[in-house]
C-alpha cells in the first residue's frame, strides 16, 4: 500500500471511490460532473492536490485538498473536503495515515492552515481527528450556495 498524488490516468478508479463514498454518505453522484471537475482539478495544481491510497495500484482510499486563502490565517488555507477508504481496507489505519500524508503535504503546497469539518455525530473520526491534532473552533461553518432561496 501507499499514498501519492493521483495521475491523470488514475481518474477512473478514482471516480469510482468517489461514487461510493456519494452513496455511503447520501448525496448525489454524477460520475460524468466527477469526471470532468476531477480533470479540471488535477489540470490546476494551484486548486489542490488529491491523495490516492493505492494497493498494489488499485485505488483503495482517497483525501482531498482543496485551497482557498484566508487573511486571518496569513495566506493559503487547505481544506480536507473528502476523505475516504474503501470497505476492504478500512479499519487498517489506512484512514490515519490519509491524513497524515496531508498533514505532511499541505506545508509542501504553501498552506497555513489546513481545515476539516466533522459532522457531530460522527464520534470515531472526530476522536482520530483530535489524536492527529485537530482541534474544533468557537466558530461554526456556515454556506450559501448560489441561486438557493434565502
Amino acid at each position: 500500500m501507499e499514498i501519492g498524488p493521483v495521475l491523470l490516468n488514475e481518474i477512473d478508479g478514482l471516480v469510482t471511490l468517489m461514487e461510493a463514498f456519494s452513496t455511503e454518505s447520501g448525496y448525489d453522484f454524477s460520475a460524468t460532473t466527477c469526471r470532468g471537475m476531477l480533470e479540471e482539478f488535477l489540470k490546476n495544481s494551484q486548486l489542490g492536490q488529491i491523495g490516492l491510497l493505492r494497493d498494489e495500484g488499485t485505488p483503495a482510499g482517497y483525501i482531498t485538498l482543496c485551497h482557498g486563502f484566508s487573511f486571518m490565517h496569513g495566506g493559503r488555507e487547505t481544506f480536507i473536503d473528502e476523505v475516504y477508504v474503501a470497505p476492504a481496507f478500512r479499519q487498517k489505519g489506512w484512514g490515519r495515515k490519509l491524513l497524515q500524508w496531508a498533514q505532511q503535504t499541505a506545508p509542501t503546497l504553501r498552506s497555513k492552515i489546513l481545515h476539516l469539518e466533522v459532522e457531530d455525530i460522527n464520534i470515531h473520526a472526530r476522536g482520530l481527528y483530535e489524536q492527529l491534532g485537530f482541534r474544533g473552533t468557537d466558530r461554526r461553518l456556515m454556506s450559501w450556495i448560489p441561486g438557493s432561496p434565502e
